[in-house]
């Protein structure tokens, strides 16, 4: 177990294990690629040419820096040791008009059930539709829609079915919830459908008040599992036993991808996956990390792919669009409240089904109260109140007050369906 885990052995032909070398095409095949690529990614087509480029575009950056320092109240450099060291950008604080915005609004938004915003979200979606047997046959489910949202719940909430279905009045049984989530839900389905959600965020006005959806921040936060599995381990940064799941975060607050990874591993080595795997039209082209996402072999394949990794002029966005990552662990961790975190499955796919289970949960809930949101803003500007773009800027729909976590789960009301919702804000000066 350990050898695999770290990759001294691996399973010859095993998708997850295998020899990544022979994924690689032979140079033969690359070479008549080469100069049609570098046109593409803005580089030289020639080793010469792009070792001449890229020394130039560090020895400027160099220079501007050095120039800079007298004046430069961030950076600070140690006069007995030389090591430099940049101090912390803060984010903005809040105005006292966006704190009247937030307070009218929370008084003002409708409060709905986990249950009631997922099935919003799926009926607006259709992502419902996507989910079936692994056989490939059309799904044997007399109501697929209630099913497939309460299956996404339970192990979304990390009850499990056996809990779950204690709340739910005999509407439902475990063993069914056990086998859909089983048999209609593979990691592939899972990635796609939780596409739907953000590409239907993406379209809501109220999004481009937050962000352009061009900027995203990858960050990592543990969970708890049992012991003796392939990919659990003690984490010496978070103190515990388990794994890390592993987000892609826009800053529109939605994770456009998300992966359960190893404590051990260097998580800047999944940046690269995250933006490969984002099946969503949400494709960000500048990326934040923490200290987890530095890595010299990432920041090398990133500049050959032409993606951007955290310019020094935009400290002030890192701080803001890595907030929104940290945030959205928070609102994950919070939702995960019937688990605590926790996962119980030994078998790594049903670990990284859990956290896309709850991803797409979150992603639900997000796109749900943002159309509340939307709608509640509306309806205050129409009644004569000044709503201030800035202000709405200040807002997150990663709310709680909003959504009723405990109690009953009523199972029958899934069958109401809502209605159209609209996408404008409508504001009397334009607009956002």
């Amino acid at each position: 177990m350990e050898e695999l885990r770290c990759g001294d052995v691996a399973v010859i032909g095993a998708e997850d294990y295998g020899d990544w070398t022979r994924m690689l095409l032979p140079w033969d095949q690359c070479e008549p690629k080469l100069a049609g690529f570098c046109e593409q990614a803005g580089l030289p087509a020639t080793a010469s040419e792009f070792t001449v480029r890229l020394r130039e575009r560090l020895t400027t950056i160099a220079e501007t820096v050095d120039a800079g320092y007298p004046d430069n109240k961030d950076l600070t450099i140690d006069p007995v040791t030389g090591v430099p060291s940049l101090a912390v950008r803060r984010a903005g604080e809040r105005t006292a008009s966006a704190e009247k915005l937030e307070e009218a609004l929370s008084e003002r938004l409708p409060a709905r059930s986990v249950l009631e915003h997922l099935a919003r979200a799926a009926h607006w979606t259709d992502w419902w539709k996507r989910p079936g047997p692994r056989s490939g046959s059309e799904p044997k489910l007399k109501e697929p829609l209630p099913r497939y949202v309460t299956s996404a719940f339970v192990y979304g909430s990390g009850l499990g079915p056996a809990q779950a279905v204690r709340h739910m009045r005999g509407s439902v049984a475990a063993h069914e919830l056990g086998a859909i989530a089983k048999r209609h839900f593979t990691i592939p389905v899972l990635n796609r459908y939780g596409a739907d959600v953000v590409n239907a965020h993406a379209g809501l006005d109220l999004t481009a008040a937050w962000g352009d959806a061009s900027v995203a921040a990858v960050d990592g936060t543990m969970m708890d599992t049992v012991i003796d599995n392939l990919l659990a381990e003690t984490s010496i940064r978070y103190g515990g036993y388990g794994g890390i799941a592993h987000h892609l975060v826009s800053d529109t607050y939605v994770a456009l991808f998300s992966r359960f990874i190893p404590c051990g591993v260097w998580e800047a080595v999944y940046l690269i996956d995250a933006l490969l795997a984002n099946e969503s039209e949400v494709r960000p082209g500048t990326v934040h990390a923490d200290t987890q996402g530095q890595s010299f072999p990432v920041f090398g394949l990133a500049h050959l792919l032409g993606i951007d990794l955290s310019d020094p002029q935009l400290r002030e966005q890192i701080t803001r669009a890595t907030n929104k990552a940290e945030a959205y662990n928070g609102y994950t961790k919070w939702l995960h409240f019937g688990g605590d975190g926790y996962l119980r499955s030994r078998d790594p796919e049903l670990q990284e089904k859990a956290v896309k289970f709850l991803d797409l949960m979150a992603n639900s809930i997000i796109f749900s109260t943002t159309v509340d949101m939307t709608d509640t803003l509306r309806q205050m500007a129409d009644q004569g109140r000044e709503v201030n773009p800035d202000d709405i800027a200040a807002l997150s729909p990663h709310r709680r007050d909003n959504v009723l976590r405990f109690g009953d789960y009523d199972t029958a009301t899934l069958h109401i369906l809502p209605g159209p919702y609209d996408s404008a804000v409508h504001l009397p000066a334009g607009g956002l």
